[in-house]
């Protein structure tokens, strides 16, 4: 999480402090949210999964994958930051 965050302040837009939570045994989410859109990391003992919705229809407003590098999470913080 610490160089997602130095990641983020390094290209901009400015880190958001999100909310942090407990999820099952051993994973942590970590969520974001700016208007519609919502941005969740869950951090596992050896993966990190992200959900992104923008609306309320999660069949149609919602996406879902794993994060393999720190590129991919800037990709996706843009996205939030749109």
């Amino acid at each position: 999480l610490t160089s997602l965050f130095w990641r983020v302040e390094a290209n901009g837009p400015n880190w958001v402090t999100p909310r942090i939570f407990a999820e099952g045994y051993s994973e942590v989410a970590v969520k974001w949210s700016r208007d519609q859109k919502s941005l969740t990391l869950f951090f596992g003992n050896k993966e990190v999964s992200y959900l992104k919705t923008w609306g309320l229809n999660i069949s149609e407003e919602m996406d879902d994958g794993d994060i393999t590098n720190e590129y991919e999470f800037q990709t996706l913080w843009d996205w939030l930051n749109q």
